[in-house]
C-alpha cells in the first residue's frame, strides 16, 4: 500500500509525461515533386517542395537578355517555405510509395514520415505538380526568399505536463487516484 502511494506521489509530483501530436497537419499552396537530372539524364535526387504565395516580394530586375542587372522591383510570387530531399537509387519507387501527393477532398494530400522533425506529416494543397529539371529550383528560390525567412512546416506540438493550481487540488487528485487504485 505504501509503495503504491509513493509511486503515485512520484508520478504526480513529476508531472505527466508529454505526448506528441500523432500527425502534424499543414496546408501549403503548391506541392511539387521535383526530379533533378544530371547531364546524362539520370536522376540525381528527388525532392518535395512546398510553395506558398507571397503578396509582397522584392524581385531581381532582368535586362532584355534575361540577366540580372542589379536592380530590384516590388512584385509577388510563389516561394519555397520548406523541402525534403530524397537521395536513393530507387528514388521514384520510394517517393511514390511514401510521399507523392494523392487526390483528396482538400485537393491534394501528401503523407509521409518526416525524418528531419521525426514525425508523421499530412500536408494538404490545392495544387500539385511534377517537374524534371537539370537545376535545383530550391537553390534558385533562395535568391528570392532566403532560408532565414522561410517559415518552414509546422513543428510537432507536445502537450505540456499537467500543472496544479493549488496544493489542495493536487492532494484531491492524489487521494482520488489512491482510492481508485485499491
Amino acid at each position: 500500500m505504501i509503495r503504491t502511494i509513493l509511486l503515485l506521489l512520484a508520478f504526480a509530483l513529476g508531472g505527466e509525461s508529454t505526448k506528441r501530436e500523432e500527425i502534424v497537419v499543414d496546408t501549403v499552396d503548391i506541392i511539387e515533386v521535383n526530379y533533378v537530372h544530371d547531364d546524362t539524364g539520370k536522376v540525381k535526387y528527388a525532392q518535395l517542395l512546398f510553395w506558398e504565395w507571397k503578396r509582397h516580394l522584392l524581385l531581381p530586375q532582368k535586362d532584355v537578355f534575361g540577366k540580372e542587372n542589379g536592380f530590384w522591383y516590388r512584385g509577388s510570387g510563389y516561394v519555397i517555405i520548406d523541402y525534403r530531399v530524397y537521395h536513393n537509387t530507387d528514388i521514384k519507387e520510394k517517393l511514390e510509395r511514401h510521399a507523392v501527393p494523392r487526390r483528396s477532398k482538400q485537393g491534394w494530400t501528401s503523407e509521409f514520415y518526416d525524418k528531419v522533425k521525426t514525425c508523421q506529416r499530412r500536408i494538404h494543397s490545392t495544387y500539385f505538380r511534377t517537374t524534371h529539371t537539370e537545376y535545383d529550383p530550391e537553390i534558385d528560390n533562395k535568391v528570392l526568399w532566403q532560408n532565414a525567412l522561410r517559415k518552414g512546416l509546422r513543428e510537432p506540438v507536445e502537450d505540456p505536463p499537467k500543472k496544479y493550481e493549488t496544493v489542495d487540488q493536487f492532494m484531491r487528485e492524489l487521494t482520488e487516484a489512491i482510492l481508485n487504485a485499491e
